[in-house]
């Protein structure tokens, strides 16, 4: 069921209105239902063709009689689907599309050319292929300067090697076409709760990631990610934003840099007005512009550094309303710690709420934003030791806001110890 037919001389495309024949009047109802027919061939094999509508109205050409041996007889519905929707995306982006387009000893599904002449092979895979087919047509592509997207059914083994979106059928014929694997995100520290930075799976929609992928916006990437349980190292899309958070965050940095601090508006429970709390910082380069990845203060020591540089720097006032750090001391956690205070009546707000076990952080990509304090160029701090703040903040990591023995923000008697039956709710 291909999508592109031979009309006499001209080369003719069903995902478009004037059928690729620009300027030249042509329209769908020259060719569909035509008395007498359009003379038209099919591109592989050379044998009569049809124009056709599918029942969810899909335009397309059939055989008139199904050939012995045609690379595009066996095409399923939803393989033209498909196709079409990245034609339609593509067109909508403003790049130019060839359907089905032949090259240097390979064919195409799809073939986007960007304005800035980027080209990308789409290939639609919805039955078993030998791997070593899969690895021979991107190797063809690579061969001509294409970059080769998949959208394969399931996740065959092939799947892995060749970086594919694994888009399944959908339920009804109405519902979105979901890319179910193939696409991760980098999810840092402060978003997880004891398993460290790591890359996660993150099932999309395919339109929108159709979109990302012709904006560049995701990159085909080694990544090391999560899958049934097991970190497993194969190339998946990612976000390029990502990637350089990634890259900033693990990868080499001077010791001492600068950092901005963050803030979180809190109402206070005492005099019920809004109060500044400090939830963590965040590094920068100055020379690159280079932002790494937060640091909360959940550990005590990483709120003591940020105390000093209070003390000393940053004078708190109506406008920046940051109140006092000094030690509180709570009945649950069986000693006292460091804790955000409010700026107006000084009352201890206590940390758990902000960053203890289970609690979300303020950070760049909160949706709470209505609690977040605006950025303030008053609020850059440092330099600071960046690896040893970090190594405080994987002490404090919790795993799904369960109890575990880990030396906390908690000090009793002059040194300190494991935070236990801290349950949510405790203050």
């Amino acid at each position: 069921m291909p999508l592109t037919a031979r009309w006499d001389a001209d080369l003719v495309d069903a995902t478009v209105d004037d059928l690729g024949l620009s300027g030249r009047g042509a329209t769908w109802a020259d060719v569909y239902r035509r008395r007498p027919s359009a003379a038209l061939t099919c591109r592989a094999c050379g044998g009569r063709m049809t124009a056709k509508i599918s029942k969810l109205g899909a335009r397309f050409f059939a055989h008139h009689r199904r050939p012995e041996s045609c690379p595009v007889a066996g095409e399923t519905a939803i393989h033209l689907e498909l196709k079409a929707l990245v034609a339609a995306r593509a067109r909508t982006l403003g790049y130019h599309v060839a359907v089905e387009a032949s090259g240097d000893g390979w064919r195409a599904d799809v073939l986007t050319t960007s304005p800035d002449g980027q080209r990308i092979a789409w290939e639609v895979q919805r039955s078993p292929i030998a791997p070593e087919d899969v690895a021979e047509r991107s190797a063809r592509h690579r061969a001509s300067g294409v970059q080769t997207v998949w959208l394969a059914k399931r996740d065959w083994a092939w799947c892995a090697e060749g970086g594919a979106l694994i888009v399944p059928d959908r339920g009804a014929a109405d519902d979105p076409w979901v890319v179910q694997h193939g696409v991760c995100g980098w999810t840092p520290v402060e978003d997880l709760a004891g398993h460290g930075a790591e890359w996660l799976p993150r099932p999309c929609g395919l339109t929108v990631t159709i979109d990302l992928i012709l904006k560049g916006e995701l990159s085909l990437e080694l990544a090391h990610a999560r899958d049934d349980w097991r970190v497993i190292g194969k190339p998946r899309w990612v976000p390029r934003r990502a990637l350089e958070s990634w890259a900033g965050s693990r990868g080499p940095m001077p010791r001492g840099l600068p950092a901005e601090l963050l803030l979180r508006r809190e109402r206070c429970y005492r005099c019920h007005r809004w109060t500044a709390a400090v939830v963590g910082l965040r590094p920068f380069n100055p020379s690159t512009g280079q932002r790494y990845e937060l640091i909360s203060a959940r550990h005590e020591g990483v709120l003591a550094r940020i105390r000093e540089e209070l003390a000393g720097r940053i004078t708190p006032s109506p406008a920046l309303p940051i109140g006092m750090i000094r030690e509180r001391y709570s009945k649950a956690v069986g000693g006292s710690y460091l804790s955000n205070g409010c700026y107006w009546c000084c009352a201890l707000l206590g940390n758990f709420h902000l960053y203890g076990l289970g609690a979300g952080h303020a950070s760049e990509t909160d949706d709470n934003e209505p609690t977040r304090m605006p950025h303030d160029p008053r609020l850059v701090i440092g330099p600071v030791r960046i690896e040893r703040l970090r190594k405080m903040q994987r002490q404090a990591r919790s795993i799904h806001g369960s109890t575990q023995d880990l030396r906390l923000v908690t000090r009793a008697r002059g040194r300190s110890r494991p935070c236990r039956d801290f349950e949510p709710g405790d203050t």
